[in-house]
């Protein structure tokens, strides 16, 4: 009965009534087979609602699981590229880290080596302290002697043994400086000044404050500078420690309230009038280390 529904079907242009399932009840041969035929089309067709709800309801399903699709397959590409640009900045924080470890063991190794030569230029500063401090011990030695030989008349003989003693005392500084520091007038000036005792606002060979020391030998040479440190400490150029050159001026403190000041004679050496009762004498910057030098 169903192969003849179907075939009815497809004949429903032919259909006497517009109805082919109509056609197909009516064209039985008593009422009992009408009747078989019109159930057999109820079931039919109830069936055949059932089916297109079933197939409505998956259509449906399909739908919802295209868009279910869809959405994750944006999700996926979003998160695909999310992966590639985190993947991009890792790559580039792994270069940049593996730059720095290169730049810190670089760095590491050049500190090594600038660690080496402050480790032998303090070695040479303490050598250099060392034997101007047994040249100067030499020197005030020379001077008691010489205070103790004036008050009871010293002889011409004993003069003489005071100067050859002074000038072993410059030949021991000389020892430790450099070719131009040895060539440096104002250097020179002041060794020669080297025991004389701090005073106060001092400007003379009798007596020198530490600014007074440095301005009375640039006097000496024809040169005016301010009388203080904190005018002193303005003239000229600013020098950094680490590149002093004989010469120099350094100074203790800030660019125009500088405190403190002495004349840098190299190696790590200074000249300075240190601080009242103590005399004109030779420090280092591995001991007392100034804040900047001046070149004038």
């Amino acid at each position: 009965m169903q192969k003849r529904l179907r075939a009815l079907q497809k004949q429903s242009e032919k259909s006497a009534l517009g109805n082919v399932y109509a056609d197909f009840v009516l064209s039985g041969s008593d009422f009992s087979e009408m009747l078989s035929r019109a159930l057999a089309v109820k079931k039919i067709s109830a069936s055949n609602k059932t089916a297109i709800k079933v197939l409505q309801a998956t259509q449906q399903d399909l739908t919802d699981l295209k868009t279910t699709k869809k959405a994750q397959q944006t999700k996926l590409v979003a998160a695909k590229a999310d992966l590639e640009t985190q993947q991009a900045q890792l790559n580039d924080t792994k270069a940049k880290a593996s730059e720095a470890q290169t730049q810190l063991t670089t760095q590491l190794s050049e500190n090594q080596g600038a660690t080496a030569d402050l480790e032998a230029q303090l070695k040479t500063a303490q050598d250099n302290q060392a034997a101007i401090e047994a040249a100067t011990k030499a020197e005030q030695e020379r001077q008691d002697q010489l205070a103790a030989t004036s008050t009871n008349a010293m002889g011409t003989s004993d003069v003489s043994a005071s100067i050859a003693d002074n000038t072993t005392y410059k030949q021991a500084i000389a020892e430790v400086l450099s070719d131009s520091a040895a060539n440096n007038r104002i250097i020179q000036d002041a060794l020669q000044y080297l025991g004389v005792p701090y005073v106060w606002g001092g400007t003379t060979p009798s007596g020198f404050d530490c600014s007074g020391l440095i301005y009375y030998c640039y006097k000496l040479e024809g040169r005016t500078i301010p009388r203080v440190s904190q005018g002193q400490s303005t003239q000229g150029k600013y020098v950094a420690i680490g590149d002093l050159q004989p010469g120099d001026l350094v100074f203790w403190g800030g660019v125009g309230t500088a405190h403190h000041v002495a004349l840098y004679i190299g190696n790590g050496q200074y000249i300075h009038a240190p601080q009242p009762g103590q005399t004109v004498k030779i420090g280092s910057i591995a001991y007392y280390r100034p804040d900047f030098g001046r070149r004038l």
